[in-house]
């Protein structure tokens, strides 16, 4: 199962009737467990830093679409930038975040239909009956036959029409082709990044403060002063990053190597690597370094959001359950018998226990790792 903090709080609050939400808050376990997730994750990646970790997808848009110049508003491109003069301005790199769309479990809102129509922006259905622009918004999926696996999002429709936002690449086949309206879930992931060039590479402009023949100050914008400086990939927040690795637009990929700032020029590494400062990865190398690759799947052991809600997931896992519960209720006896006009209870008990179920969900996670020892031996 999944731990929720719901679940901990509950089964802690079972240990005596004394805590209650009354005497102890949700909002106050909420913020110990989300200190103490925290330190769990901390410590077990000192000795076991796989067995909690996460992948972060770095992905390069190496279409020409997207190169820096030709995007932002009233232009091909689909990365941010902003017009100047009418001419799009250097979209500043990293781009920002792609939108991750989940179409395998997407709410169906429309079955499975046979398409009756369809120009380039638009697909009918006759005599569907469908209520003006109910689905505008969501997106028209080709299920089978031509065009299949087509996404489109649907701007507007009609009783009979939907018109999309962008035009078919196959243009369905009348009472050939089968479609239907969904609704996929949205999802900003903090861990994915999109870039446009390779390693991302930025400048700043500067003037000098001159004095004129009569010595008044001015600035000079005829010599404007440019530094060049690498711009890094955001990362999510983490407590270590473990490597990654590069995947090629052809089918191939190669290990990233992660360095320090100060041994990144340095020999030996595999062909590919980075450094991580500041919370960013910058990419080591000239852009040629960098040609014909698609992505990298950073791994990563991740710093764990505070928990809010009582639906909120934690990232430690069920054998984690009777420690989170054993400190849960410790942290309750302690708080109860600080309260006046409220029953004492033997907050020893409660020490005891969960010092003992905290070893032994430590140990066990330890144990793990040490199925998997590193040493060196003799080849003879």
């Amino acid at each position: 199962m999944s731990l929720t903090l719901g679940d901990l709080i509950t089964a802690a609050r079972d240990r005596n009737p004394y805590f209650t939400r009354q005497n102890v808050p949700h909002a106050v376990v909420a913020r110990y467990l989300t200190g103490l997730q925290r330190r769990y994750l901390s410590k077990i990646a000192e000795t076991n830093a796989e067995a909690y970790a996460q992948q972060a997808s770095i992905i390069f848009a190496l279409a020409a679409e997207n190169a820096i110049g030709v995007v932002g508003a009233g232009t091909a491109g689909g990365l941010p930038a902003s017009l100047i003069a009418g001419q799009p301005a250097e979209v500043e790199l990293p781009a920002g975040s792609a939108l991750e769309m989940d179409f395998d479990h997407a709410q169906i809102l429309v079955p499975q239909f046979v398409v009756t129509g369809a120009t380039a922006l638009t697909l009918v259905r006759a005599g569907a009956g469908w209520v003006v622009n109910a689905y505008a918004g969501k997106f028209v999926w080709i299920s089978d036959g031509p065009g299949i696996d087509q996404r489109r999002e649907i701007v507007s429709n009609t009783t009979d029409t939907l018109t999309l936002s962008q035009a078919w690449a196959t243009l369905p086949t009348p009472n050939i082709s089968i479609a239907e309206i969904v609704n996929p879930v949205p999802d900003i992931s903090e861990g994915v990044g999109v870039v446009t060039a390779l390693p991302a590479d930025g400048t700043r402009t500067g003037y000098l403060v001159r004095l004129n023949a009569q010595g008044v100050p001015y600035i000079d914008l005829t010599k404007p002063l440019v530094a060049k400086f690498g711009v890094g990939i955001d990362l999510p927040p983490a407590e270590y990053f473990l490597g990654g690795t590069v995947r090629f637009v052809v089918a191939d990929e190669a290990t990233l190597e992660l360095r320090r700032y100060g041994q990144r020029w340095t020999l030996g590494c595999s062909g590919y690597g980075a450094y991580i400062m500041g919370g960013k990865l910058f990419l080591i190398g000239e852009m040629e370094t960098w040609n014909g690759v698609a992505s990298i799947d950073l791994r990563y052991v991740p710093i764990a959001p505070a928990l809010t809600a009582l639906t909120d997931l934690l990232l430690l896992d069920d054998t984690a359950y009777d420690a989170l519960v054993a400190r849960s209720a410790q942290l309750m006896a302690n708080r109860v018998n600080g309260l006046p006009d409220v029953g004492k209870v033997d907050v020893n008990q409660f020490t005891i226990e969960a010092v003992e179920a905290e070893g032994t969900f430590l140990s066990g996670v330890n144990r793990v790792a040490r199925t998997f020892p590193m040493y060196v031996r003799e080849v003879v």
